[in-house]
C-alpha cells in the first residue's frame, strides 16, 4: 500500500514545528551575540543584567528544542518504519479548553474489539481529514507511535442510500 500521503501529512507536522524553532531561536539567541560582542565595554552591573537575560534566553531555547524533540521522535519513527495502522470502530470527538503544549480535540475511538484509542490531528489535519464533527463508524487509520489520526474512511450504509 502506498502510504505517500500519510508520510507527508506527518511531515508537515514536524515541518510546522521546526519552522517554530527557526523563528525563535534568532530572538533567544540574539541576546547572547549582543553580550559576547559588547562584553568589553559594560559596566559590572549592565554585565551582569546582559548575562542573566542572556541565561534565560538559552534555557528558553533549550525548553522549545526538547518540547520539538518530544513531539518529533514519535513522529519520525512513524515516518521511517511506516507505523501506520488501521482500526475498525466507532468514533467520537471530544474538545477540551486548550491548554499550553497539549492537544484541545481528541479522536476517541472504540475498536469492535471495545479497545479504546485516543488520536490526535496532524498540524493542518483538521482541515485535510473528512471526519464528520458528530461521530460515526469506519476505518481510521493512525500513525502507532505519534497517535495522529491520517485517514478515515465511513461505513457504508446499510440500507443502500
Amino acid at each position: 500500500m502506498d502510504f505517500s500521503a500519510y508520510t507527508d501529512l506527518l511531515w508537515g507536522t514536524v515541518l510546522f514545528d521546526l519552522k517554530i524553532i527557526a523563528i525563535i531561536a534568532p530572538f533567544c539567541l540574539a541576546p547572547e551575540v549582543l553580550y559576547l560582542g559588547l562584553k568589553v565595554k559594560l559596566t559590572k552591573s549592565t554585565n551582569k543584567a546582559f548575562q542573566d537575560m542572556s541565561t534565560l534566553m538559552i534555557c528558553v531555547l533549550i525548553f522549545f528544542l526538547i518540547k520539538f524533540a518530544v513531539i518529533s521522535i514519535p513522529i519520525i519513527k512513524d515516518i521511517a518504519g511506516e507505523h501506520y495502522l488501521s482500526a475498525h470502530g466507532e468514533y467520537t470527538i471530544e474538545r477540551y479548553p486548550q491548554k499550553l503544549g497539549s492537544r484541545s480535540v481528541w479522536i476517541v475511538v472504540i475498536t469492535d474489539d471495545e479497545v479504546e484509542i485516543d488520536l490526535g490531528y496532524p498540524k493542518k489535519g483538521e482541515e485535510l481529514i473528512d471526519l464528520p464533527k458528530d461521530g460515526g463508524r469506519g476505518t481510521i487509520w493512525y500513525s502507532e507511535n505519534s497517535g495522529y489520526i491520517l485517514d478515515f474512511i465511513p461505513d457504508e450504509p446499510a440500507d443502500g442510500n
